[in-house]
């Protein structure tokens, strides 16, 4: 999937279950698919389920979590610039727990759904959808015996940040740059001088930028990490050599990222481990 289509697909996940669960905070939270839910198990859920990435449990967790980027937006009596923001961006807001200094008095997030609106769940029934001016405006004006004084935004945080790799034209992208970020991003790594020098000379040649993408994607390297990544985020363990190399010959041979995603959460091993 290029970036724009992994923003698209969180917001699909929790546009799924609109009207559709039940508020907890029991355990009972964890069981997303099957209609229960508050926000920020909600929010952990799509991340896992598109993704492969676990933010965080609860909003305490998420509002701290390396998996997630805090993004400067303009703001304005609580509101953020929507012209600064994209499709998935998560919005965190102050809650009524004084308690909870260290993660900026954090007590709800929403997700940002696109066309001005917002997906979350508070309460009752959800998630709903909303008005993001409306809201904003709405919990910046609630009061809260935290040191801002009201429920307002606190940041928006993004997944998934880089540029849509589907477009070709590279007028304006710092080429150089474009390629040591996903030596980063999926490689875990920095970039070698000749591996870095050799898709410069890939991009001049005229390549776009999902052609690059999709270089790094199914490389040798880039199968590797991928899999051993979701070993790691999914099962919580290392991945047996036996086991990596199995999934990097079925990716190898035509199957997907996405095929691979849902064998590992589709798995009795996964099940298990989520209940």
């Amino acid at each position: 999937m290029s970036y724009n289509e992994q923003r698209a697909a969180l917001v699909s996940m929790v546009e799924s279950r609109e009207g559709k669960n039940q508020y907890t905070q029991s355990s009972k939270r964890d069981q997303v698919a099957s209609g229960w839910s508050d926000c920020s198990s909600l929010m952990r859920w799509a991340h896992q389920e598109v993704l492969g990435i676990y933010i965080g449990d609860n909003t305490e967790a998420q509002i701290r979590s390396d998996e997630l980027t805090t993004v400067d937006v303009p703001t304005s009596n609580g509101v953020p610039d929507e012209s600064e923001m994209l499709p998935g961006d998560l919005l965190f807001f102050r809650g009524r727990d004084t308690g909870r200094k260290a993660s900026q008095y954090v007590g709800h997030v929403e997700m940002y759904v696109g066309n001005g609106q917002l997906m979350g769940h508070g309460s009752g029934t959800g998630p709903t959808r909303k008005n993001m001016a409306d809201y904003c405006r709405q919990r910046q004006a609630s009061s809260s015996p935290v040191p801002a004084g009201n429920r307002g935004l606190i940041c928006v945080r993004r997944a998934v940040t880089g540029i849509d790799e589907t477009k070709g034209d590279w007028e304006g992208v710092d080429k150089k740059q474009f390629v040591m970020d996903l030596y980063a991003r999926m490689f875990g790594r920095e970039a070698d001088k000749g591996g870095l020098q050799d898709w410069l000379d890939y991009i001049d040649q005229g390549h776009s930028f999902l052609d690059v993408y999709n270089g790094f994607l199914n490389s040798a390297e880039g199968r590797r990490t991928y899999v051993r990544e979701l070993y790691h985020h999914l099962l919580g363990r290392e991945g047996r050599d036996d086991e990596v190399q199995s999934w990097i010959d079925q990716l190898a041979a035509g199957k997907s990222q996405e095929e691979v995603l849902r064998g590992f959460l589709y798995s009795d091993e996964y099940k298990r481990k989520n209940g």
